[in-house]
């Protein structure tokens, strides 16, 4: 059984909140939109839509269906901002689960995160598309030297940006007691992993925990939108070995994340 959590603020700086999120049956979902004058907000909310409309179509999609749910909303964004010069530039970022029993399907474009916390250790399971990111897998950047790189936030990956788009996906099994953190990076851009590790070990309500969390990035400025979702597989047993053989694969596909010890 599934408990879930979450919140979405604005922060304290921007005036809209451009952020865009699914959080229902089993399909989780956050997008974060870049673009001026509402585009950002537009892009996002459409990444959304296709997403849940792909599903709806096909609620028991493989890897390659996920992965195509993606490259759909890509092309319906791109249409959209070259039918509308108002829209031109426009993209987002979206990062996605489906839980199919205790199977997570999960795909993944831009610098919004996935986390994984399990047996007491918080992982990260998607790379951030992005030029400090790259520039960190290169070895060309020390992980503190990416997290306050000036061109952090330069995407080199989004949907919407370009007419093709590469897909991170993979899938893994759901753990008995595992916790899911999916955020934009108003979250992980502010609060470090060892203080997400250190909130998510409290074990709260998560609508709590979502809570707590967007009042940490709060706290340390709030400078952008803030969307968190915390999923809880209610069950307290200790996960057994051929799980975390699993998800030492998935790591090393995704190497030393950033920000995670």
């Amino acid at each position: 059984m599934l408990s879930v959590g979450v919140k979405s603020d604005k922060g304290k700086v921007r005036q809209r909140n451009e952020d865009s999120y699914c959080a229902r049956d089993n399909l989780f979902a956050v997008a974060d939109g870049l673009g001026g004058h509402l585009a950002g907000e537009v892009a996002s909310k459409l990444a959304i839509d296709e997403l849940v409309r792909g599903i709806e179509e096909n609620p028991l999609p493989g890897l390659e269906e996920f992965e195509k749910i993606f490259h759909q909303a890509n092309r319906q964004i791109c249409q959209l901002a070259e039918a509308n010069p108002q829209y031109h530039g426009m993209g987002t970022t979206l990062t996605a689960i489906q839980i199919l029993e205790d199977r997570v399907l999960l795909g993944h474009v831009g610098d919004s995160r996935a986390y994984l916390y399990r047996g007491g250790e918080l992982c990260q399971l998607t790379v951030d598309h992005s030029l400090s990111g790259e520039l960190y897998r290169k070895g060309e950047l020390s992980e503190q030297e990416a997290e306050h790189h000036p061109q952090k936030h330069v995407l080199t990956r989004a949907l919407g940006t370009f007419q093709e788009v590469d897909v991170d996906t993979s899938s893994f099994r759901l753990g008995v007691g595992d916790l899911l953190l999916l955020c934009t990076d108003g979250l992980h851009g502010k609060v470090s992993g060892e203080e997400l590790s250190a909130i998510l070990a409290e074990r709260d309500d998560p609508q709590i925990t979502a809570e707590r969390l967007v009042e940490a990035a709060l706290a340390k400025g709030g400078q952008d939108n803030i969307t968190v979702i915390v999923i809880k597989n209610d069950e307290d047993e200790l996960v057994d070995y051929e799980f975390s053989l699993e998800l030492d694969e998935i790591l090393e596909k995704f190497q030393t994340p950033i920000g995670v010890s």
